[in-house]
């Protein structure tokens, strides 16, 4: 199971790191037309996959939760991708990491 979760945590940080290149290669992109930098949020990495599903989850939130949770959730899904991913797969790494009992 260990050795499990530390290959999770790699994809996670993999994903990751291809996020942020995804960024660079659109900043990049938009910079050579005269544009801006380019940082997408979780809000549109989720888009990208399926726009219905988000709208319906952020109709849902509004509806359904307290203003403070609702408010929450939107600040999450507008948190950089690859920072939010980055995070989670770098903690995960810590967690399940090796131990002093397995380096001997």
């Amino acid at each position: 199971m260990l050795t499990f979760m530390r290959f999770l945590s790699l994809v996670v940080v993999v994903v990751a790191l291809m996020l942020l290149g995804a960024d660079m290669v659109t900043s990049l992109e938009n910079l050579e037309k005269g544009g801006h930098i380019a940082v997408r949020s979780i809000a549109a990495v989720w888009g990208l996959f399926d726009q219905g599903g988000l709208e319906a989850f952020q109709h849902w939130s509004a509806a359904m939760l307290p203003g403070f949770l609702a408010a929450a959730i939107d600040w999450l899904l507008g948190v950089y991708g690859w920072f939010a991913v980055g995070v989670i797969g770098m903690v995960m790494a810590f967690f399940f990491g090796r131990n002093k009992h397995e380096r001997a």
